[in-house]
């Protein structure tokens, strides 16, 4: 299969970081994590329930938030 969207690579920034060692309690991040670390606002609001309550996409851009939504 091939990667839509690439994941982050470390090193993450520091909200992203101990919010991964948190989860993950000292295993590698699940791809799915480090894939959604790409946007901070988006992977704070994954943990926080509503990844899509306020989407911050432009009205071509949504079809791709969408997308990314159903995948996740």
């Amino acid at each position: 299969m091939t990667v839509r969207i690439a994941p982050a690579e470390p090193p993450f920034p520091a909200g992203i970081q101990s919010s991964l060692e948190g989860i993950m309690r000292g295993k590698p991040p699940l791809v799915l994590f480090t894939t959604l670390a790409r946007d901070p606002r988006l992977f704070q609001k994954f943990f926080a329930g509503a990844p899509m309550a306020t989407p911050n996409c432009s009205t071509y851009g949504r079809s791709n938030c969408s997308t990314l939504a159903t995948v996740i």
